[in-house]
């Protein structure tokens, strides 16, 4: 009775301990796939980043590096490994140096991606909504203008992003680049330097006379805005 007592004990002892291994084992397990799974996606944004740009858009890019040439190597390893010996996997580093692999190929891809965006945008045409402030209110124009200030907004905000890090907004860039394109083609042009100059002058305080040059009346003709100017007598003393 006794010896049976203490067979039970031992086997029940046994169980427990094997109870806890395989308790601590996916408590283990279930923190690295964690990590590994952050560590996919922090991978994963840039990376369709880079892509992007290169496929897309066109841009000479580098998507590969040593360090995600490394972190494609260790998760090979990894998924060997526990095929072949779980236990061993779970109970050694190639768990950990996968993980770090990861995120450092996560953290060069970042900057790659950071790098080629600002690359990028600073080959775009810079914000120019401002130029087209002096045709506020002009008619057939005022609705366009309000139409480039807003796209302007959207296209600054996007600028300034570290870079698109997913499809909605690399799909709404590019759409809102067309329309950008679409709305200043539908403004009249004034990008000439006398053309700018009085039509910034007349929206603030007046443009001189001298500033109506022939290039300037040609501009109003031949985009019929003639109605939306006045001349008027300056008051004495201004």
């Amino acid at each position: 009775m006794i010896l049976q007592r203490a067979r039970w004990i031992r086997d029940s002892a046994d169980s427990i301990r094997e109870r806890r291994r395989q308790d601590y084992s996916r408590q283990v397990w279930t923190a690295h796939a964690k990590a590994l799974d952050e560590c996919a996606a922090s991978i994963d944004r840039p990376r369709a980043a880079l892509e992007w740009l290169h496929v897309d858009r066109r841009e000479q890019v580098a998507v590969q590096s040593p360090a995600v040439a490394a972190a494609r190597s260790t998760v090979r390893l990894l998924f060997e490994g526990l095929e072949q010996d779980p236990d061993g996997v779970l109970a050694g580093e190639l768990l950990g140096d996968a993980e770090e692999h990861a995120k450092r190929a996560a953290d060069d891809l970042e900057m790659r991606a950071t790098e080629a965006w600002s690359a990028y945008v600073g080959r775009l045409p810079p914000p120019d909504a401002e130029l087209y402030a002096g045709l506020r209110g002009q008619g057939a124009f005022a609705h366009l203008v309000e139409q480039a200030e807003r796209q302007d907004r959207q296209y600054e905000q996007l600028r300034k992003r570290k870079y698109l890090d997913s499809e909605e907004l690399r799909r709404g860039f590019v759409r809102l680049l067309s329309e950008r394109d679409e709305t200043r083609r539908r403004l009249p042009d004034i990008h000439d330097e006398e053309i700018r100059a009085f039509v910034t002058a007349a929206a603030a305080q007046g443009a001189p006379l001298a500033a109506l040059t022939p290039t300037v009346l040609q501009w109003i003709e031949s985009n019929r805005l003639a109605d939306g100017y006045v001349v008027r007598r300056r008051p004495v003393g201004r």
